[in-house]
């Protein structure tokens, strides 16, 4: 192969490795997915009571 299309297939690489990051971190570490998807739901936990905290301002809102 020449050194272009070398260049060319490590470029491609880099860029779909951007694209999916997640996944490849889930695939070599799972406790790394496990711990991401548990930080998700804790945010979406306090986000829905703080909306429950303070229902005046969540009508406002919508």
């Amino acid at each position: 192969m020449s050194e272009e299309i070398v260049a060319l297939i490590i470029t491609v690489a880099i860029i779909a490795l951007l694209f999916a990051w997640a996944p490849f971190l889930n695939f070599i570490c799972p406790p790394c997915g496990r711990f991401l998807a548990q930080r998700r739901m804790e945010k979406e936990t306090a986000a829905k009571q703080s909306i429950k905290k303070h229902p005046q301002i969540a009508a406002i809102r919508r």
